[in-house]
């Protein structure tokens, strides 16, 4: 080929170097135009390159969501096909391997030589710098073990959360440190399992059975693991750019419940700023109130709030949850369209009263759990199961996060007392 073809998008994907219908050469590119625009320039004055152009008839291309899913795809046609001139052009300390080493925790490295027998291997991968950014921030949401070694204590990646621990802690030390050992260790083996999926080229099977099992796990109400599956789905949709495209239907997804909403209150605004409020205690002891803020249908975590509770240690939920609404509105934060408060009736009741002290009047809504109903201030109550789904779907949204909030803090809270 003498010219480079037109209306190349500027977007990442894979690129195939064919003559007739053999396959030359894959290569993957943050910007197609660019990277194949490269190959035709004055520049290029690699022999085996200018050899593979002049032999091709034809340059097609694939375009990704991302330049992680290029790597991918790149990886698999190489592994798949064995392109001439990807072998002519290899250099072994260009080309790059995962490997996931043998054992009950298997370690994740990177090689440039896929030699041992025992070992599992994914690749080849040609960009290293594109494969480390994703391992990165695989790790994030799938914590895995890199140490050589075995560790008196925790290590360093497990204690911000990059390794779950068990990995590499000395069995002498291993049930004092992690008294949760078999809920890591299960948890560590689906971790790598989900990379090799992600590595794999398998990843958007792997999102849908993740959305389906994380709704299984709220209907359920497992609000905790739920959200654990949420924020590790987050984690691969940014990888992978579908985050854009997911957002959007998302967020008509949330529109159409906030919708909804407005109609089974009887508002005559459609509610932008939503307030939800939790309670967390044993017994009275320890106990928390989260309050977490959605705006237009989505989560506002810069405007969460968590409040350490005053009252003296006694099991009372609803007198919990009318100091917090009452302390919560002695602050100048702007104010909600529409309040959650996880509970029923004791708990509607608590928050007008909070409001009245502060002769504040403003539409409350108390969500029963058990029942999925939806108690209003005229004694109305909905239920949510024979209302429309996005209602129900945002509805349990709201009380997780909530619910999750307060946890999390009560947690931290009941921990620090405890060290102390």
């Amino acid at each position: 080929m003498n010219k480079k073809p037109d209306t190349i998008p500027q977007a990442p994907g894979v690129y195939f170097f064919k003559k007739g219908r053999t396959l030359l050469y894959v290569g993957k590119a943050k910007n197609l135009k660019e990277r194949i625009a490269s190959y035709f320039s004055s520049q290029n004055t690699d022999a085996r390159k200018i050899s593979m152009v002049r032999q091709a008839t034809s340059i097609t291309w694939k375009e990704m969501l991302s330049d992680t899913e290029a790597l991918i795809r790149e990886a698999e046609y190489i592994k798949a096909h064995k392109p001439r001139y990807n072998i002519v052009m290899r250099d072994d300390k260009q080309y790059f391997f995962v490997r996931f080493s043998d054992g009950a925790f298997p370690r994740i490295t990177l090689t440039h030589q896929p030699n041992s027998s025992k070992d599992y291997f994914l690749g080849p991968f040609t960009d290293g710098s594109s494969l480390k950014q994703t391992l990165k921030m695989l790790r994030h949401a799938f914590p895995y073990c890199t140490c050589k070694g075995a560790h008196k204590r925790r290590c360093q990646h497990a204690s911000i959360g990059n390794c779950l621990g068990i990995c590499c802690t000395e069995s002498a030390y291993m049930k004092a440190l992690f008294p949760d050992y078999q809920k890591r260790s299960s948890q560590y083996k689906k971790n790598i399992r989900t990379i090799k999926q992600v590595l794999s080229g398998k990843g958007n099977a792997l999102m849908h059975t993740m959305q389906k099992r994380m709704k299984k796990l709220s209907e359920h109400k497992h609000y905790e693991q739920a959200a654990l599956i949420r924020d590790q789905l987050y984690a691969l949709e940014n990888i992978f750019s579908h985050r854009h495209t997911l957002r959007r239907e998302e967020h008509i997804y949330a529109e159409k419940g906030v919708t909804y909403l407005k109609h089974v209150i009887g508002m005559k605004k459609t509610p932008k700023r939503i307030e939800a409020y939790d309670i967390s205690n044993i017994q009275g002891k320890h106990a928390v109130g989260s309050m977490v803020v959605f705006t237009n249908g989505a989560p506002d975590k810069n405007e969460y709030r968590k409040f350490a509770i005053h009252l003296p240690p006694k099991p009372n939920d609803t007198a919990m949850m009318q100091e917090i609404i009452t302390r919560r509105f002695y602050n100048a934060w702007t104010h909600p369209d529409l309040i959650i408060i996880d509970g029923g009736t004791p708990q509607l009741h608590a928050a007008q009263k909070a409001l009245a002290h502060h002769t504040l009047r403003m539409p409350v809504a108390a969500l029963a759990k058990r029942e999925e109903e939806l108690h209003l201030q005229n004694g109305t109550v909905i239920k949510l199961k024979e209302r429309p789904q996005p209602l129900l779907h945002l509805l349990q949204y709201i009380r997780n996060e909530a619910h999750r909030f307060a946890i999390s803090f009560h947690r931290k809270k009941r921990g620090d007392q405890i060290g102390s």
